[in-house]
């Protein structure tokens, strides 16, 4: 699994720093019709608070993705929110999400989380698990819980 971590450069005093723990999730084989769970932590490292805006979520499919929160909406200091998602397939293949945590940081107005998974009925896929990358240019927005 890639980990990386997103972060904005501070300009000036009072200037929030929003980052976040992990820019991707890879979930790995999970069987049809079962949901996985995930969480992006969000902090501000900047002198000003930062509002974390909403969400935008694309999928390349069938929107088995869902997520909840930020459970704090203003982010100040050392303090941290949290995302919480879901994966839960009903068709085959390669599922990925694009997650946009959108926030009036200054510098980073949206951060970007991509999730990925690979869907299954019946004995996991063998091999490599494919990269994961963000969806494609026609992915659709969902709807978050």
């Amino acid at each position: 699994m890639a980990l990386a971590t997103g972060c904005t450069s501070a300009t000036g005093p009072g200037t929030p720093l929003l980052w976040v723990d992990r820019s991707v999730i890879e979930l790995g084989p999970v069987e049809l019709q079962q949901t996985v769970t995930f969480s992006v932590q969000l902090g501000n490292e900047g002198g000003g608070a930062v509002k974390i805006e909403g969400l935008e979520i694309l999928a390349d499919g069938d929107c088995a993705f869902t997520v909840q929160g930020p459970d704090v909406v203003n982010v100040t200091g050392e303090q941290h929110a949290f995302v919480r998602g879901e994966f839960s397939p009903s068709t085959e293949g390669r599922h990925q999400v694009l997650l946009a945590v959108l926030s009036d940081d200054p510098n980073q107005p949206s951060l970007p989380v991509v999730v990925c998974a690979t869907a299954y009925s019946g004995e996991p896929p063998a091999g490599e698990i494919p990269d994961c990358i963000e969806p494609p240019a026609d992915a659709k927005e969902c709807e978050e819980e």
